[in-house]
């Protein structure tokens, strides 16, 4: 495992503090964090071998401090509680995986596990049986089974979180512990404590209480946003000296300093993040992006499978997600639009021969409405030919030589799509038929409409969107919403009853799953798209159809579950080849601080002073002033303007006095960061730009404030404040 630059130095200067408090250390508490701490370096430093000493020695002195009855007290041979119990039995259980062969701590496990239970009163644990449970001693305890294999589903841990639950502690130390245990445990309601967590590491801490929110963090790596790394850039401020890395804090009312807790969680913390890092669950857009273009054929179109030939409906798609990605492919698509062109005789020859609109036509034409560059002449004829199969006038003919509301919905959006405005008639003539989604007409013995299905009343949802009211298409839309599939899907219809009475139930599709959640979210409905977003990118892994695959992209970007760019993306890059920094003179220092860090990630800086010139290829770091420069050329999702002494970002507005926006950003061949920041922040820019806050940006963009609050003429790092994060 690859440990970041800054992460690595504070757990390597962490050891001299961490192999030497065990010589003072006498009480199972504070070894049981040393231990911690120590094990989670196992791996990650250079000094292996004194940090596996380390873990020995402690385990060691754990397994002769257990008593009889399974437990451990404050300090060895003193009756057991289940506060210290749950200390060692989270201490040892962490490390009974680690490949070190001389390391046995089966049955001390076994012992403690049982007297843990033994103790328990029925609510959570007390310092007896017999005495009221407490929430201090609950949650360790539930830490320590948790860490050993007990989860939410087991009675006893379940009744403890119930009491827990009861409680609205809003300590820090006591978020904390909770979220640690509840990790362990598998209790996932959490969000809460998650965000009270978040909104505590933005304001003040002691030392330990940064330290353990931090840590406890760590272990939601879908939640984390870059408060957290700003919180490790403060301990790490904290904890610096010479060449180590300690924290201490003060025992009140003792006159004495306690180094273990903050040190230990603080290590934890930034070894479990250098973790969380290397994980990457979903693909980047611009993975996204690379694979469909990866799918083209050599005469510009998409088939329905790699290999397959080109078809009008796959290319279309892939064209529509194409279109999103930054920078935009447009040889490719002019490639595209292309074989739309040369494809359109033959789409046109079908529907002569049909006698109605097709879905080769329906899809070439759209292509070549939208992405072609047609001239008056070509787009007249195309929308006269449209016009040659409309019946009466008012719809389109198509199956039974009879108006349908398929090919109506076709007739309709190709129209639009073509700029012609006038489409009222057969917009009307579709809402006058149900109120209730759309199927085939059939005209014996006289005109009735089938069952609706799913696949028609999209398209004509799709054609009546910007056309009919809100309130015109909701009992449509309901209609919709209501053929939802079980497992959140949608399929051809929901259920279908046959002559003989059989209910069936159609496969799930996830083409029409992604259309319909665009229409219901366009149309306001509450549904939880990020979760669908996130179960199509999974199912849509194992499918090799390139129409499912543009669409799950196009909507993973649209409904803000991906980012079109993620600084995440950018940052993975900075070790890679070269990165060229361009800044205005004046931004030297922030300039020269960013070389510094692609230098330390393994990438080569090349300062270019003075040049703001736009790239189109190849790694570029932006560094200057707000508006500067157009960054709409790397980034047209991220919108910036300059009003006096304001500035507005994607509606958001803020003072400019001491604000600093890192935006991420791409070229047709690499990657762009830039840099946009009050000239007045530079002195305290390594506050920001260091490696350990650059490593862990998160987020479409982040929006800083640097301000000296308390008016004392220097920039701390808690007094850097996250105003966003997009």
């Amino acid at each position: 495992m690859t440990v970041p630059i800054t992460s690595a130095s504070v757990l390597d200067r962490s050891i001299l503090y961490l192999s030497s408090a065990p010589e003072y250390v006498t009480n199972v508490r504070d070894s049981s964090l040393l231990l911690m701490a120590l094990s989670s370096l196992y791996g990650k430093v250079e000094n292996q071998s004194i940090v596996e000493s380390s873990i020995l020695e402690l385990v060691d002195y754990l397994k002769t401090a257990q008593n009889p009855d399974g437990g451990w007290g404050y300090y060895p041979n003193e009756v057991s509680n289940p506060l210290d119990t749950g200390y060692a039995l989270a201490a040892i259980g962490g490390v009974k995986n680690l490949p070190i062969k001389s390391i046995d701590v089966s049955s001390e496990i076994r012992s403690g596990i049982r007297y843990l239970l033994d103790s328990f009163n029925g609510h959570g644990w007390g310092y007896s049986p017999e005495t009221p449970a407490d929430p201090y001693l609950t949650v360790v305890a539930l830490w320590g089974l948790g860490v050993n294999g007990y989860t939410i589903d087991d009675p006893t841990v379940s009744k403890a979180v119930s009491y827990l639950e009861s409680f609205d502690e809003t300590s820090p130390k006591m978020v904390a512990l909770k979220l640690i245990a509840y990790h362990y445990v598998g209790y996932d309601n959490v969000s809460r404590l998650i965000g009270a967590a978040y909104d505590m590491l933005s304001g003040e801490l002691t030392p330990d209480e940064r330290a353990m929110l931090t840590y406890a963090l760590t272990l939601y790596p879908e939640n984390i946003t870059s408060e957290l790394p700003r919180s490790l850039v403060i301990l790490e401020s904290l904890g610096s000296h010479n060449e180590t890395f300690v924290l201490t804090e003060p025992m009140w009312p003792l006159p004495e300093l306690d180094s273990v807790t903050p040190t230990s969680f603080a290590v934890m913390a930034f070894a479990s993040l250098s973790d969380v890092i290397s994980r990457e669950e979903y693909p980047t857009v611009s993975q996204m992006c690379d694979e469909i273009l990866s799918l083209q054929n050599p005469d510009g179109g998409w088939g329905y499978t790699l290999g397959e030939d080109s078809r009008a409906k796959p290319t279309y798609y892939a064209l529509e997600f194409l279109s999103l990605c930054t920078p935009k492919p447009q040889v490719a698509i002019d490639k595209a639009a292309a074989w739309a062109e040369n494809h359109l005789k033959s789409a046109m020859e079908e529907v002569e021969t049909k006698g109605m609109l097709t879905q080769d036509f329906y899809y070439t034409a759209l292509i070549l409405a939208k992405h072609s560059s047609m001239t008056p002449e070509e787009r007249q004829s195309l929308i006269d030919f449209i016009n040659e199969y409309r019946y009466s006038g008012f719809a389109w003919v198509g199956f039974f030589a009879i108006p349908q509301p398929l090919q109506t919905a076709m007739g309709i959006n190709l129209l639009k799509a073509l700029n012609v405005s006038d489409v009222d008639a057969p917009a009307n003539w579709l809402l006058s038929l149900t109120d209730g989604g759309w199927g085939l007409l059939i005209n014996y013995p006289f005109t009735i409409m089938s069952s609706p299905d799913v696949p028609t009343t999209l398209l004509v949802l799709e054609a009546l969107s910007g056309v009919a009211s809100e309130d015109e298409l909701e009992p449509h839309l309901d209609w919709l919403l209501a053929q939802r599939l079980e497992n959140g899907l949608w399929g051809h219809y929901k259920t279908s009853v046959d002559l003989f009475g059989q209910v069936t139930t159609a496969p799930p599709s996830i083409e029409y799953t992604v259309r319909a959640l665009e229409l219901l979210r366009e149309y306001g409905y509450g549904l939880n798209y990020f979760d669908m977003a996130s179960t199509l990118l999974q199912d849509v892994e194992k499918s090799n159809r390139i129409i499912e695959k543009a669409l799950v992209f196009k909507f993973a970007v649209e409904s803000g579950f991906l980012p079109p760019i993620l600084l995440s993306s950018v940052v993975a890059e900075l070790g890679n080849g070269a990165w060229y920094v361009h800044y205005s003179t004046a931004y030297a220092p922030a300039a020269e601080d960013i070389s510094e860090i692609i230098e330390s990630f393994g990438g080569v800086p090349l300062l270019k002073e003075g040049d703001m010139n736009i790239e189109l290829t190849g790694n570029h770091v932006f560094v200057g002033s707000f508006g500067s420069f157009d960054i709409g050329v790397y980034n047209p999702y991220v919108n910036i303007s300059v009003a006096g002494s304001y500035v507005e970002i994607n509606g958001r507005k803020y003072s400019k006095d001491g604000l600093v926006v890192i935006i991420p950003g791409r070229t047709q061949s690499g990657y762009v960061l830039i840099l946009l920041m009050d000239e007045k922040v530079l002195p305290a820019i390594d506050l920001i730009i260091n490696p350990t806050m650059v490593k862990y940006l998160h987020g479409a963009y982040v929006v800083f404030s640097v301000r000296d609050l308390n008016g004392d003429g220097a920039i701390t790092p808690d007094e850097v404040k996250i105003l966003f994060e997009g």
